[in-house]
């Protein structure tokens, strides 16, 4: 194990102050690595603990519950990359290592179902990294089959695909807008970029 200072922060958006903030000093085993919000809570990955953390939005420092340790079972994690909000009713949750896209409810954080299964094909995953939602569709970053997909969000079935000009695992993070833009963060080894002959898709 090891020990580190670890931090949520909200932030005014125009100025990047700070409104509110938790801070844990010299904590063991404790990594927070992606985050979003609801109007009511803030929902967290703690990646050293493989822990789903439900935050007061009020008072940073209260957690309201929590799901999950280092496995492969319904309520396991091995790795998550990235977390995303699907309406008011669920948590997502790209289970990485797990080649899976993980659901728990906003309300208390219960295991809802999961999809993914390590392969190739149309709805296979291979380390699944970032993922974003609305309310109709998912959209993963299935970083080992080196290409985004965009799934039903009722069915998991497949709708479409982009795949990627990268020649390394690019470690991926999607988020989407009201617009109905995709907006893509990533790395990767190449000289080439990553998008050159993409037009980012309008969903609408």
């Amino acid at each position: 194990g090891y020990k580190g200072n670890v931090g949520i922060a909200k932030l005014d958006s125009r100025d990047f102050s700070v409104i509110n903030s938790t801070f844990f000093a010299n904590v063991q085993d404790k990594d927070f690595q992606s985050a979003v919000a609801s109007k009511d809570s803030v929902f967290a990955f703690d990646s050293a603990g493989n822990t789903l953390y439900k935050i007061n939005i009020s008072s940073y420092g209260v957690y309201l519950s929590s799901t999950g340790r280092l496995g492969a079972g319904t309520t396991n994690f091995n790795t998550a990359s990235q977390i995303a909000l699907e309406g008011n009713e669920n948590v997502l949750v790209s289970d990485s290592f797990n080649n899976k896209i993980k659901l728990f409810r906003q309300k208390d954080l219960k295991y809802v179902s999961s999809f993914g299964e390590l392969g190739i094909g149309t709805t296979n995953l291979s380390m699944p990294t970032g993922i974003t939602a609305d309310a109709n569709n998912i959209w993963v970053g299935d970083d080992g089959n080196f290409r985004i997909v965009k799934l039903n969000l009722s069915t998991y079935g497949f709708v479409s695909e982009k795949r990627l000009d990268t020649n390394t695992i690019a470690t991926i993070s999607l988020q989407n807008d009201d617009d109905g833009f995709l907006y893509v963060s990533y790395n990767k080894v190449s000289d080439r970029p990553f998008f050159q002959d993409v037009v980012l898709e309008k969903r609408r």
